[in-house]
């Protein structure tokens, strides 16, 4: 059966299917930039990134101030999202009735300033690390904080803390203090640090934030 299909005309339409799927999908998952105001610009990650494209465009021949960028990448980035928009609108029926929508794009850049979350415990008026990431001498219920959907709760209130971050702190606190009666008190905060490209001088500095506080007196 040289040169003859063994598939039935079932097989290469379920085919067709999953790949007009895959496309519609890739497409939507593109990181394609959305748009942007010039509020969101005073984010330092978004201001590392503004002098990181002016130096590669100046090495390049374009020769733009930040501001300049800045505007440039403003009104770009709304004709996108508008094109975007208007050409994903004849599959929205399918993905709602069939929900197979993509809900967020793939990730456009990385975080420089990541945040680190730390947990320390309060024993004899010193406080005493109970659990630091990828550190094997202190990694209370390390199983728990990588699960996507806890880690998720954190993560997600690193830079705006909501309610349920401190919802989570303090049910951290009560687990943390019932284990270790020898504990007064539960501090948990995160560390932000600054990650530079390689040949770039490294930043050492750090900032603690969204710090918190409870004593067994707080959560009785």
């Amino acid at each position: 059966m040289d040169g003859v299909s063994s598939f039935s005309l079932r097989d290469h339409l379920r085919a067709l299917a999953i790949t007009v799927v895959l496309l519609v999908h890739g497409y939507i998952a593109l990181p394609i930039p959305s748009t942007v105001n010039a509020k969101q610009f005073s984010n330092p990650i978004a201001k590392e990134e503004l002098d990181r494209w002016v130096g590669i465009l100046g090495r390049r021949g374009v020769v733009l101030s930040r501001a300049e960028l800045q505007a440039q990448v403003i009104e770009r980035t709304r004709g996108i999202t508008t094109f975007r928009k208007k050409s994903l609108e004849p599959i929205k029926p399918f993905n709602r009735i069939t929900g197979t929508g993509q809900a967020w794009g793939l990730f456009t850049y990385p975080n420089s300033f990541p945040h680190t979350m730390f947990i320390e415990l309060q024993i004899d008026d010193v406080w005493q690390p109970l659990y630091i990431p990828v550190d094997p001498e202190h990694d209370w219920n390390k199983r728990m904080f990588v699960f996507r959907r806890i880690r998720g709760v954190y993560d997600d209130n690193a830079n705006n803390p909501r309610q349920s971050y401190d919802n989570f702190v303090e049910w951290v606190s009560g687990m943390a203090l019932e284990e270790h009666p020898q504990a007064t008190a539960v501090r948990i905060y995160y560390r932000q640090g600054h990650v530079t490209l390689p040949g770039e001088e490294k930043d050492t500095k750090t900032e603690i934030k969204n710090e918190r506080i409870l004593s067994r007196q707080d959560l009785q």
